[in-house]
Order: structure tokens, then C-alpha cells, then sequence
């Protein structure tokens, strides 16, 4: 129901009125290489398999003009209906997973790179599910304070990988009622991901180079143990997308807080002529959104196997 409430939205005239007015700007989930993969229990909706983001890219084909992101700020709305393609990733993920599919159906899309863009959910699975006793130490010694006997029974490989990752979701989902700070230290427990090698930044300029991707800078999420902020890393993440992209976008991106609230972040995105950050707010760019707090909408496995269902976000968002 929801999703036919959603296709009637946007196939009538008040809602094609309505949605020239905004910027509609979908943020897609970490892509993975196939189906297996991607519906693992601990994993399922929290990812894409390539098959669910082309089903997604065809959808979008027939139902809107999808520009590049820095499109949707200039001018007035158009006849048509336009939306943009952003994707927090690593260079790797976007040249083996993402890029093929966007130059098949030549649609651009903007990426945003540099930190840690993982959750706290996405940064413990991970580091419990490779099974690295000696990274995963710190992550360990505190999870047997919540977990107890179940912890072990994630972290063994035994070969099952359904039976194992269906006890990781259910010890993923016993933290999730932990607070938000409790979260955020086993976050803060996990392996930090390496820099990025001169490999990555080579994929980085190829995929500029291609004309459908632009790169925008990604905040580091703070990390609580070390007392730092955000804005504590910006200056020199900065350089290093500007030494490494010819024209990286002025849009600053920071999916897990609210770049908007933090008065020291907030300045130094405008000493650096950031002009623009998204932030954690789902929802349409309107005129009335802060520069420094758009909204995107997040698309997973669920939405994109079955675009409807964005269809009724866009409604959801589109509504007054």
C-alpha cells in the first residue's frame, strides 16, 4: 500500500509540482559483490549486492533526470524531475562495485571519501566477523561484559557462515540497547581502517577522470576515547583531497551527526569555503534547510530491490 500511495505521488501533477521545488539526493549503502553476501543475517539491509543497486539505477531511469550533485543547487527546478547519487565508499568499492553500473546506464553520482564511515553496528561486524583475535583484542575484552559464552560462538570460524551469522545479528541487536555512548566506545575499540595508498588515490583520479564522479570530503567520525572533534582532522584531510582530485566538490558530508551543531566544525567548513554539508537528517533539500544540515535520503537492500518502497520516503519527505 504504501509503496502504490508513493507511485501516485510521483506520477501526479500536484506531486511533480511539488517535488520540482526540492532536491531529492539518495545516499546508497555499503555495495557488496553478490547475493550471498549481502543477505547474511547480520548483514541484511545494511548492504547492496550489485543486483539490487542496477535494479535501483533502472528505476531511477525511468522516473527522473538524475544530474550531478552540485545541479541541484544552482537555478530553478526544471520541467523534469531531478535527483543525485551519493555514495559514502572507498576508492576500491567504487571502482570494482559502483562505477561499472553508473557507466553502463551513464548516470553521475558524487562520493564521498576519507574517515571512517562505518557505524558503530558496521565497525563491531566487521571486526567480529574476519575473526583477527589480535585486532579485534580491545573489541573483545569489552564485549565480555554484554555478550558472555555467545561472544565465542560469533567468533569461531566454523564454516557455517548462515549459523554464525545469525548468532553475530543476535548479539548486534542485544547492543543496540546499550546507550549511546556505550555504543560509541566499542566503536571507538574497533580497528581503525588503513590510510588510503597510492593505489586508492590512483582510482580516485581514474574515476574523476571518467566524468561521472566527483569526490567530496568525508568527515572522521569522533572518537571518543582520544577527547578529539571533528574538526580536529579537517585541515588536513582537506589538503589531501585537493593535492589528489582536480576538482573536488565544496560539499562537506558527515552522515552520523549533525555538522550544522558543532560551532567549531561549522566554522572551519566556511574557512575552507565549504558552502554545503549533509549531515544525519533524512529527507528533500529545500530553501528552508540549513546549507550546513541537508538532508539525503538513505537507500538499502530493502528499498533498493523494491524502489516503491523510495518512492513512499520521497512522499514522506515531499510532504508539508
Amino acid at each position: 500500500m504504501r509503496s502504490l500511495i508513493g507511485m501516485t505521488f510521483l506520477n501526479s501533477s500536484v506531486g511533480q509540482r511539488r517535488l520540482r521545488q526540492n532536491g531529492i539526493v539518495l545516499r546508497l549503502g555499503p555495495v557488496v559483490a553478490d547475493r550471498r553476501r549481502a543477505t547474511l543475517p547480520h548483514r541484511q539491509g545494511h548492504c547492496l549486492d550489485r543486483q539490487d543497486l542496477e535494479t535501483l539505477l533502472l528505476w531511477l531511469q525511468r522516473h527522473f533526470l538524475c544530474v550531478p550533485l552540485e545541479h541541484l543547487f544552482e537555478g530553478p527546478a526544471p520541467a523534469c524531475l531531478r535527483i543525485a547519487l551519493s555514495v559514502d565508499g572507498n576508492p576500491a568499492e567504487l571502482a570494482e562495485l559502483v562505477y561499472p553500473l553508473l557507466e553502463r546506464y551513464e548516470m553521475p553520482a558524487s562520493a564521498f571519501i576519507g574517515g571512517d564511515p562505518r557505524s558503530w553496528r558496521e565497525a563491531v561486524a566487521e571486526t567480529l566477523w574476519q575473526a583477527d583475535a589480535t585486532a579485534a583484542g580491545p573489541l573483545l575484552e569489552l564485549l565480555e561484559g554484554y555478550s558472555g559464552a555467545a561472544l565465542m560462538a560469533v567468533f569461531e570460524r566454523t564454516g557455517d557462515d548462515q549459523r554464525r551469522s545469525r548468532n553475530l545479528d543476535l548479539l548486534l541487536r542485544k547492543l543496540e540497547r546499550l546507550d549511546p555512548a556505550s555504543q560509541q566506545a566499542l566503536h571507538a575499540a574497533c580497528p581503525v581502517p588503513a590510510p588510503y595508498s597510492a593505489g586508492d588515490w590512483e582510482r580516485v583520479r581514474r574515476l574523476e577522470n571518467s566524468g561521472l564522479l566527483r569526490f567530496g570530503l568525508r568527515g572522521q567520525e569522533p572518537h571518543p576515547s582520544a577527547g578529539l572533534c571533528a574538526e580536529d582532522c579537517l585541515g588536513r584531510a582537506h589538503r589531501q583531497l585537493q593535492q589528489h582530485c582536480a576538482a573536488p566538490l565544496p560539499v562537506f558530508c558527515q552522515a552520523r551527526t549533525t555538522p550544522a551543531a558543532q560551532p567549531g566544525l561549522r566554522a572551519a567548513l566556511g574557512r575552507l569555503g565549504y558552502r554545503f554539508a549533509f549531515g544525519a537528517r533524512n529527507g528533500l533539500v529545500d530553501t528552508r534547510c540549513d546549507p550546513l544540515d541537508l538532508p539525503r535520503i538513505e537507500v538499502d537492500a530493502a528499498i533498493a530491490a523494491r524502489p516503491g518502497r523510495l518512492a513512499w520516503r520521497i512522499y514522506r519527505g515531499a510532504r508539508p
